[in-house]
């Protein structure tokens, strides 16, 4: 079965931006190696990341990541089945959103940080809707 994961959480006080380089080199390995996509936003020490894949292979990770060191206060926004990627060609897609981003997002989705998505009966469609938003631009 395929998955769809959304989490959030707060980088540690000592992460580096060659940290984050440092993860999105071996997410990307690990996820190709796994059969797992997604995205990864920063902004202002905090990151939300969608991930998709087999449900066993995706909550392994999803244990592996919420004990790292690298981040804290790990808020799962929803895990749910879904029936299509909706980043297929993507092992791990990254944006560090800056403040003019976090303005147009303020004003599309009414969010001004990651710590205000949250979850409504395990759903989170603010989150959806502000990966959608950011990755039209990646794309």
């Amino acid at each position: 079965m395929l998955f769809e994961l959304i989490y959030r959480s707060e980088a540690s006080p000592d992460v580096s931006d060659d940290d984050l380089l440092n993860i999105l080199s071996k997410a990307r390995s690990f996820n190709a190696e796994n059969d797992l996509t997604g995205c990864l936003l920063y902004n202002n020490r905090n990151f939300v990341q969608i991930l998709e894949g087999e449900f066993n292979t995706l909550n392994e990770l999803y244990n592996r990541i919420r004990k790292d060191s690298r981040h804290h206060d790990v808020i799962t926004l929803h895990m749910k089945e879904i029936d299509n990627r909706a980043y297929p060609d993507w092992t791990m897609a990254f944006k560090a959103l800056e403040a003019d981003d976090m303005k147009s997002i303020k004003s599309a989705l009414g969010i001004s940080q990651f710590k205000e998505l949250n979850s409504v009966n395990e759903e989170s469609p603010i989150s959806r809707q502000l990966f959608w938003m950011v990755t039209q631009s990646i794309i």
